[in-house]
């Protein structure tokens, strides 16, 4: 089946607060048919293990921070943007993350993203 990203940075309270929302669902991913491919947490959420990770994930789950064009990471550093976004075309991207949906959800799924949500 699908290869799992989980990206969750908990750079600050609410983020921490995300990221282990975000690690409850990892015992479920174990016991489905699915691989858990990486688990970008805390001080590992960082761009360049994001770009390793992207290609090849079937599934990507981000529990963080948001703006309108970009998944957001440690020190406002974007972790997923227009930039990177097509690398994981034909993957789901779940984002529980603000405002990402208005322009990187649309953006990522023109170019080849099959849902963002």
């Amino acid at each position: 089946m699908a290869q799992v990203l989980t990206i969750r940075p908990a750079n600050d309270a609410a983020a921490l607060e995300l990221a282990s929302w975000c690690g409850a669902l990892l015992p479920s991913v174990s016991r489905s048919a699915h691989t858990l491919a990486a688990d970008l947490a805390s001080a590992r959420a960082t761009r360049l293990n994001v770009d390793a990770n992207l290609a090849g994930s079937g599934c990507v789950i981000f529990y963080g921070h948001g703006k309108d064009s970009e998944l957001v990471g440690s020190g406002g550093i974007a972790l997923v943007d227009a930039l990177n976004v097509g690398s994981c075309a034909q993957a789901i991207v779940v984002a529980v993350a603000c405002n990402s949906a208005k322009v990187l959800g649309p953006f990522g799924v023109s170019n080849g993203v099959a849902a963002f949500r």
